[in-house]
């Protein structure tokens, strides 16, 4: 993830978790990130923090993983987190109204609401 498309990411991701407690991001898709982006996910970081909005990080590819681990990114208690898969990322989050579940084509979260009966 280059610089400008980075900013524009992670500006956008701090804007939609304002009101979150928790934001998982399927990285699977990434596979490059320089040093551009790399700012601008540390200030994403920065920003979660103050929201008090944990980030669950997905399925990160070598290259991105090997840049985070450079640069000391390193997993902080209620902040940030990272899990080989997204399954493994959902499978921590707190139990609510809704059940998520992994379409087993793709491993796309499809959220099924659970009607009275089934609380």
């Amino acid at each position: 993830m280059f610089f400008a498309a980075a900013d524009r990411v992670f500006a956008e991701l701090t804007a939609l978790t304002q009101q979150q407690q928790q934001v998982v991001l399927l990285m699977d898709g990434v596979s490059l990130l320089d040093a551009g982006g790399l700012a601008a996910f540390e200030k994403f970081i920065v920003a979660s923090q103050k929201q008090q909005c944990h980030i669950l990080l997905a399925d990160l590819q070598f290259q991105v993983l090997k840049t985070l681990a450079k640069a000391k990114i390193r997993p902080i208690d209620g902040v940030l987190s990272f899990y080989p898969t997204l399954s493994d990322a959902l499978k921590t989050l707190p139990k609510r109204q809704h059940s998520w579940q992994l379409d087993s084509i793709g491993e796309q979260a499809v959220d099924h609401t659970l009607d009275n009966a089934g609380l």
